[in-house]
């Protein structure tokens, strides 16, 4: 059968306990509002990076498109009209995000 443990070594264990739990709950007190600052900035950091990244692949579909557009300008031997998409200014417009009353036609 096994020996109970003796009063102090409880005691000690559930004091222990008792000042983990308080050090704990005393960071939170001291840092919470900037530990939730930090998670929040690094998620916002993240939102921006992806919007980065998908504005890249956007901006680079369409030059793709004019490239194509040159290309298929050249195998139909009309060099002049081939050069007219290339020589324009790369300008991507912005597109407008969707909005709960727009119906896509489909």
């Amino acid at each position: 059968m096994a020996l109970p443990p003796k009063t102090d070594e409880a005691f000690l264990r559930e004091v222990d306990e008792e000042l983990r739990r308080d050090k704990l709950a005393g960071f939170w007190t001291n840092w919470g509002i900037w530990v939730a600052i930090g998670v929040v900035a690094a998620l916002a950091a993240l939102a921006g990076f992806l919007y980065w990244q998908h504005h890249n692949g956007e901006t680079a579909g369409v030059e793709g498109e004019q490239l194509q557009a040159a290309y298929d300008s050249l195998g139909a031997n009309n060099a002049a009209a081939a050069s007219k998409p290339l020589a324009e200014p790369r300008q991507v417009e912005p597109r407008r995000l969707p909005r709960a009353g727009d119906v896509h036609a489909g």
